[in-house]
């Protein structure tokens, strides 16, 4: 039921990703198991098809029982709390709530960096993320330096031809343009990007 209605979710049925999604958090709540890094999860997940379904009060209260969810995984593992409040972070952006974003992809961000378990994909795709809160808020400085962290890291431990790297790598073109104060840099990394864009997805996609 999670996979269908996260299914639903990405193809913009919404009312039948909230069915789905509810369906399967109440078998969770009453298995004999109880996982709280699964739960939470679910519930950012059905907290998200409810506000893209319009049901904001509804999202609000299924995103507070996330919260209070999330309060009990402070003892999970770093790579574990660090993906649960990526997602948290992540919903947050999606609201337009930059504090709230920066304040969870931050947080996220941090416990990645430390961590012997994450992926180098994971923390470039936070930090890519965390950049967009900070340049929504105002602080472009600041957005500047998290995304050039996640294309240094994303040169280094990733393939050329990456998604997650083409993406950081776009990210920051396209902040680098916007800023005017690096140009030729700017241009440069555009068309690398472009580039590596068409080797990825071929001529039809790379613009």
């Amino acid at each position: 039921l999670e996979a269908i209605g996260r299914a639903y979710g990405r193809q913009g049925y919404y009312a039948r990703a909230v069915d789905n999604l509810k369906r399967a958090l109440q078998l969770r709540q009453h298995s004999s198991q109880v996982d709280s890094a699964a739960q939470t999860t679910l519930l950012i997940e059905l907290a998200k098809a409810q506000r893209s379904d319009g049901q904001l009060a509804a999202a609000n209260t299924t995103l507070d029982a996330a919260l209070q969810l999330l309060d009990r995984t402070e003892q999970q593992s770093g790579i574990t709390r660090a993906r649960l409040v990526a997602a948290l972070g992540r919903l947050y952006l999606d609201q337009s709530d930059w504090r709230s974003a920066e304040k969870y992809l931050s947080e996220s961000a941090a416990l990645l960096r430390v961590s012997k378990d994450q992926e180098p994909f994971q923390l470039v795709e936070v930090l890519r993320d965390l950049s967009s809160a900070q340049l929504w808020k105002g602080n472009a400085v600041v957005a500047e330096k998290t995304i050039r962290e996640a294309v240094a890291i994303a040169r280094t431990r990733l393939p050329e031809l990456h998604p997650s790297r083409i993406l950081a790598e776009g990210v920051m073109a396209e902040l680098l343009a916007n800023s005017g104060h690096a140009n030729e840099e700017a241009a440069a990394l555009l068309e690398h990007v472009l580039q590596a864009r068409r080797s990825l997805y071929g001529e039809v996609n790379s613009d």
